[in-house]
């Protein structure tokens, strides 16, 4: 089963690991994953987030996406996630300070609430 729309087939087997739906199970496989494990998938995914960013602009309101989309945004989702250890504490689960992962609860927004960042292609120009 395609995890996402055509144009993004390159990154399905990335979405199989990483398109999670909750920001509980992201934070979670983050945790669980090394550094060499996030390195390809954020190297692969991030040239294509202003791509994925205007398709999902493109697909109307949230609450009325299909599979496909909303596992694109979960991908995503889940690339901001495996920034803060990759570049900031250069070690899986973030900060030291940080709460463990297992105690961890998140409450998720509903997601037709959410508006989508705009992120733009081109350098310099306006979003």
């Amino acid at each position: 089963m395609k995890m996402l729309p055509d144009d993004f087939a390159d990154l399905e087997a990335f979405a199989k690991i990483w398109a999670l739906s909750t920001e509980s199970d992201r934070f979670m496989k983050v945790s669980d994953s090394t550094l060499d494990e996030m390195r390809p998938f954020y190297d692969t995914t991030l040239p294509r987030l202003a791509e994925m960013s205007d398709y999902l602009q493109g697909r109307g309101h949230p609450y009325d996406w299909a599979y496909e989309d909303k596992n694109l945004l979960n991908l995503i989702l889940a690339l901001f996630e495996v920034y803060s250890p990759l570049f900031i504490h250069q070690k899986p689960g973030g900060s030291p300070l940080a709460v463990e992962a297992e105690r961890l609860e998140v409450l998720t927004p509903c997601l037709w609430q959410m508006q989508l960042p705009k992120f733009s292609s081109k350098e310099g120009s306006e979003s």
